[in-house]
């Protein structure tokens, strides 16, 4: 049976091949952003992000009952052109957080 890894004091599981330290990203990938930009360049033409309209809402029983269409899909590459204007939406209209809990 090959070696699982080693626990270290604090009971977190290492590889046995590199106890206590971390794996690097590739170039480009250190953030979320970075990884989500080479994907789109690599993976351009695939589907990305994908939708479903609600066609027919009804009450039943005192909950919401959804009838949804069919799934609509945006491929990678217009997916990654609105997504620096969605964020930015987003944080525009959302209030200034409030770090004040955090140490």
């Amino acid at each position: 049976m090959t070696n699982p890894g080693v626990v270290d004091e604090n009971g977190v599981l290492w590889p046995s091949t590199s106890v206590g330290k971390f794996c690097q990203p590739a170039a480009g990938n250190e953030t979320i952003w970075g990884c989500f930009s080479n994907a789109a360049k690599k993976y351009t033409g695939l589907l990305c992000v994908g939708e479903r309209a609600v066609t027919y809402q009804e009450k039943v029983k005192g909950f919401d009952k959804f009838v949804m269409g069919a799934y609509s899909f945006m491929t990678c590459a217009p997916t990654h052109r609105l997504s620096p204007r969605s964020a930015a939406s987003l944080q525009s209209s959302s209030p200034d957080p409030d770090y004040s809990a955090f140490p």
